[in-house]
């Protein structure tokens, strides 16, 4: 599913060069491969919203990844991915 998310952005952002494009998941899991993927995207500006009704939150993807740089970034990742097969959960 996270691959789905990440690969209709790409399509998205492939036919409309100046779109700005916000991946929806109540899972926070997301967020890392968004910002590890971003610059693979190339959009403009990336967001991630997450939470439930009254606990919804728009994290800007692209202004985290200007923070962690994208060396940071993909070790997040693949931090992330390394403690879902620890933990036997699936990143799906």
């Amino acid at each position: 599913m996270l691959l789905d998310l990440l690969l209709h952005a790409k399509y998205a952002v492939d036919t409309s060069p100046e779109c700005r494009f916000i991946l929806q998941s109540p899972a926070i899991d997301v967020l890392a491969p968004s910002v590890a993927h971003f610059s693979d995207i190339s959009c403009l500006k990336l967001w991630f919203k997450t939470g439930m009704k009254d606990r919804l939150r728009y994290v800007p993807v692209h202004a985290v990844l200007q923070e962690l740089r994208e060396k940071m970034s993909r070790a997040l990742l693949a931090l992330v991915c390394s403690s879902l097969r620890t933990s036997g959960e699936s990143a799906n």
